[in-house]
């Protein structure tokens, strides 16, 4: 059995916490885990099943936090988001391209 990675697990808290919350500070402030540098700093500390449970709470990916693996169901939500991007972004394109064919007829 492998042992906890606890280095892994503060390097990928504060990529979560940065990319999904803006900061360390936002993501503690949301999730209500007061003293979350504590588990992102050098020789921090195992998190208890509390301090997970309320990340979870807020979205965060815990099976990715604790094993650097995201979970099935966060790997579609993330596929979901892309797409609804593209999707965005495409309706733009065409958007567009109408304006500049209404210009054009004028």
């Amino acid at each position: 059995m492998e042992e906890f990675d606890i280095e892994g697990f503060s390097e990928r808290l504060k990529e979560i916490a940065i990319v999904q919350f803006g900061s360390i500070k936002n993501l503690s402030e949301k999730s209500g885990v007061a003293n979350i540098s504590m588990y992102t700093q050098k020789n921090a500390r195992e998190p208890r099943a509390s301090v997970l449970a309320k990340l979870a709470n807020v979205g965060v990916d815990v099976n990715y936090l604790l094993t650097g693996n995201a979970s099935q169901i966060n790997s579609n939500t993330n596929e979901i988001h892309k797409l609804k991007a593209e999707i965005y972004d495409l309706r733009e394109m065409v958007n567009d391209l109408r304006n500049k064919n209404k210009s054009i007829d004028k």
